[in-house]
């Protein structure tokens, strides 16, 4: 009798830790979810950013100016709210993007020529 009571016991404890199992992962699956849905929407905002600095870039080359501060900030037109963070992060983020088309916009024009 003292033997069933143990694996009672048991049963009752792995149907606990189980129930605790479960919905800590459920927990996770929709932390994860949120997650993605985050990085995606990142993703798509560092997209139009990118752009928005290629299309600066080439008009700051097209028409001869070394600083692209002196376009209008009305010439790219688009709905994605963004803050004001400061120069210091623009310059970062500028330069990691440099890294990253290292030449600029013409050098990748003339590789999509040959």
């Amino acid at each position: 009798m003292r033997m069933i009571q143990n694996i009672n016991a048991l049963t009752s404890e792995l149907a606990l830790e189980k129930e605790e199992l479960m919905q800590a992962l459920s927990s996770e699956l929709s932390q994860s979810s949120k997650l993605k849905d985050l990085n995606k929407e990142l993703s798509r905002k560092l997209e139009a950013q990118t752009q928005r600095l290629e299309l600066l870039t080439a008009q700051s080359m097209a028409s001869g100016n070394t600083s692209i501060r002196q376009l209008e900030p009305h010439t790219v037109h688009d709905n994605i709210p963004y803050a004001d963070e400061g120069d210091e992060v623009v310059e970062r983020v500028l330069g990691w993007i440099m890294k990253l088309f290292p030449g600029g916009p013409s050098r990748r024009r003339t590789s999509k020529l040959l």
